[in-house]
């Protein structure tokens, strides 16, 4: 074992500083060797008094003067004792008072902070391509956080300022980051780094950061199984995550840059109910519920996590309902009808496999259908007449069709995808009863302008949100499907509101449509 020779004042200069800033003079990050302390002290002038700024003049002067490389100039023991913070004959109440407020402040900045780390992180999947699968391990980490580093740092500069982080702080939480709350930010960010005065650098996202966890997998491991807690959710940085049904079917894969595991903890359940498999080596970074819940806590990320994470489980309730070993094959030639609107005889709904298959109303088309679209629930799930005409628009149509009977025995096996297809489907009716709306006023089906203009019309208190009695009225523009419970339209009111604010804005229903172009 080697020992490191300090002067004992000295030596007591650098325990003070820790007592009062809480870290080590020369070792500001807590990760160097005895050695490398031992070359620090050895390479500093002075101790780093910029940590140390909230300090009191009084104390400031101790410490630098305990920590005097000139042993000629340096504060004897005896003139230490003498000292006026040792005995307490300096003490500033100014500085003192409000501390707290100063320090829960620092770390409040530093919270926001690393959620809008975590916010870039989950809406920068589509960055996934620009870093090849074949990363090694000991890099991953950083790669994942240089794709949040590269939505702050937008101009490629190698570093983010102030204006970076007021802008991407601003889209995160919804309000505007003040030039002084951006300032402030930069300072607690990098209160333990290198204080480059260009700004933040990718090191200082990773210090930030510094408590994800990375994990490795065999191919072969679960990552965890049906029924587990759910307390994590994983960012993949390389290799194959398959996500398995409880039956063990197979519904989708995912792969570097992709995230998983965040279902249960966004809702209430605190269970898994499918399990994660690795087809490959896989390295992952795990987020634990308790820092998912810090990040998304002080920023707008959990709407947008959330959508994702519907979407995910709707494709994977589509992808079950493509492996029942039940479906039937059947082919359509041009202009050829699948089924007419308000048809109420045998009921199917049907997966498309090649082709392009319009969706009428009347004699207008309000949408297209081709590969990898399923249509045909709604009537299903509702128990309500077709509510439109769908028609095979191209030389021929390929299509699987699943009955009712095996529909309803595959969603009672599995509520969870049921309930994405059910709001699928309710998504589905409003989308169309707009359309049908627009169709009656004659005006143009797809733009923002025309859905802008339906929403004003149904909005007729003008309250800037859509009540249950306006859905209602919207919804009776569905002919054969006008009488709707009550029920499904509480619950239509529930999935319509996407950014679960408790109200259904023109924002809510703009963002729907999206789903449907």
């Amino acid at each position: 074992m080697s020992f490191l020779y300090i002067p004992q004042n000295t030596a007591l200069g650098v325990i003070i500083f820790i007592m009062l800033v809480g870290v080590h003079p020369f070792d500001t990050r807590g990760c160097n060797s005895d050695e490398e302390i031992h070359l620090g002290i050895q390479k500093s002038s002075s101790p780093p008094m910029h940590l140390a700024s909230h300090l009191s003049p009084s104390a400031r002067d101790l410490i630098r003067k305990l920590m005097e490389r000139d042993p000629t100039k340096r504060l004897t023991a005896i003139a230490a004792l003498q000292h006026p913070w040792i005995r307490g004959e300096t003490p500033t109440s100014n500085i003192i008072e409000g501390s707290d407020t100063k320090l829960s402040l620092y770390q409040e900045l530093r919270e926001k902070l690393a959620s809008g780390i975590f916010a870039a992180l989950v809406d920068g999947d589509n960055l996934r391509n620009k870093i090849g699968e074949n990363d090694s391990r000991e890099q991953s980490l950083t790669h994942l956080l240089k794709r949040a580093f590269e939505v702050f740092d937008e101009e490629g500069k190698g570093f983010v300022n102030e204006a970076d982080l007021g802008r991407i702080m601003t889209k995160v939480t919804g309000a505007s980051l003040s030039p002084a709350d951006s300032k402030d930010m930069m300072t607690a960010a990098k209160e333990e780094s290198s204080r480059s005065s260009l700004g933040l650098s990718l090191s200082d996202f990773s210090q930030l950061f510094s408590r994800l966890s990375q994990q490795h997998y065999k191919r072969g491991d679960y990552i965890y199984n049906p029924g587990d807690d759910g307390d994590a959710m994983y960012f993949i940085n390389s290799g194959k995550v398959e996500v398995l049904t409880k039956k063990g079917h197979l519904v989708s894969i995912l792969r570097h840059g992709d995230c998983f595991g965040e279902g249960s903890l966004l809702e209430d359940r605190n269970y898994r109910i499918t399990a994660a498999r690795c087809s490959t080596p896989v390295d992952v970074i795990r987020v634990s519920k308790n820092d998912f819940d810090r990040y998304l806590k002080s920023s707008s990320t959990k709407r947008s996590l959330k959508l994702k994470w519907k979407a995910r489980r709707l494709a994977q309730a589509k992808q079950l309902i493509r492996l029942q070993s039940n479906l039937t094959k059947r082919q359509f030639l041009r202009n050829e009808v699948v089924y007419h609107e308000g048809d109420i005889g045998k009921k199917s709904m049907f997966l498309v496999d090649d082709g392009t298959l319009e969706v009428k109303h009347g004699d207008e088309t309000l949408h297209k259908l081709s590969s990898g679209d399923s249509f045909g629930e709604s009537s299903l799930l509702f128990q309500r007449p077709r509510s439109s005409t769908v028609v095979c628009a191209s030389a021929s149509c390929s299509l699987h069709e699943l009955s009712g009977a095996d529909f309803f025995a595959l969603l009672e096996s599995d509520p969870v995808h049921a309930r994405a297809l059910s709001d699928m489907c309710r998504k589905r009716m409003f989308h169309k009863a707009v359309k049908s709306y627009l169709l009656s006023q004659n005006s143009g089906l797809g733009g923002v302008v025309e859905l802008v203009k339906a929403f004003r019309d149904v909005d007729k208190d003008n309250s800037g949100s859509l009540s249950l009695s306006e859905v209602r009225d919207l919804m009776l523009h569905m002919g054969n499907n006008s009488a709707i419970p009550e029920k499904d339209l509480r619950e239509l009111l529930e999935s319509l509101d996407l950014d679960e604010d408790g109200i259904v804005s023109l924002n809510d229903i703009l963002e729907m449509s999206k789903a449907f172009k």
